[in-house]
C-alpha cells in the first residue's frame, strides 16, 4: 500500500510539476507577448516620431527656400534700383557735359562773331577814313 501510496503521490508531483512548468510557460509566453508588443509601440511610436520629424524638416526647408526666395527678389530689387540710380546719374552728367559743350560752342560763336564785327567796324572805318581822306584831297 506504501507503494501505491508512494506512487500516487510521486504522479500527483510530477503532474504538479507539469502545470507549474505550463503555467511557468504560460506567464513566460505572456511575458514575451507583452514585451514584443510593447517593442512593436515602441517601433510605431518612433515611426511617427520619425515621419513627423521629416514633415517639419519639409517643412523647414519649404520655409527657408520661400524666405530665401524672397531675400533673392529683394537683392535683385535692390541691384536694379542701385543700377537705375547709376543710369539716372550717368545720364545727367552726359546731359550737363553735352548743355557745357553747346554753351561752349555757343560761347566761341559769339566771341568769333564779335571779333568779326569788330573787324568789320574797323574796316568800315579804315574805309570812311580813306573816303574822307580822298574827297578832301
Amino acid at each position: 500500500m506504501k507503494f501505491h501510496q508512494a506512487e500516487a503521490a510521486e504522479k500527483e508531483r510530477q503532474e504538479k510539476e507539469k502545470e507549474r512548468q505550463a503555467k511557468a510557460a504560460e506567464k513566460e509566453i505572456q511575458r514575451q507577448f507583452e514585451l514584443d508588443k510593447a517593442e512593436k509601440e515602441k517601433q510605431e511610436k518612433e515611426i511617427q516620431r520619425q515621419h513627423e520629424l521629416e514633415q517639419r524638416r519639409q517643412k523647414l526647408e519649404l520655409v527657408a527656400a520661400a524666405e530665401e526666395k524672397k531675400l533673392q527678389l529683394e537683392l535683385k530689387k535692390k541691384e536694379e534700383e542701385r543700377e537705375f540710380e547709376r543710369l539716372r546719374l550717368a545720364a545727367e552728367r552726359e546731359q550737363r557735359e553735352y548743355e557745357d559743350a553747346k554753351l561752349a560752342r555757343e560761347r566761341e560763336q559769339a566771341r568769333f562773331a564779335a571779333d568779326r564785327a569788330e573787324e568789320l567796324e574797323k574796316l568800315r572805318h579804315a574805309h570812311e577814313m580813306e573816303k574822307c581822306t580822298l574827297s578832301s584831297g
